[in-house]
């Protein structure tokens, strides 16, 4: 969270990044978000 301050880009990527693979994690949802 602190890095957020000093970062906000990276972490939005790391954000979206964890998102991704938490997506990634559900059958079926990821396919069209990957591709």
């Amino acid at each position: 969270m602190i890095l957020a301050k000093y970062f906000p880009e990276q972490e939005k990527l790391k954000l979206a990044s964890i998102m991704r693979d938490s997506y990634v994690k559900i059958p079926g949802i990821n396919q069209d978000i990957t591709k």
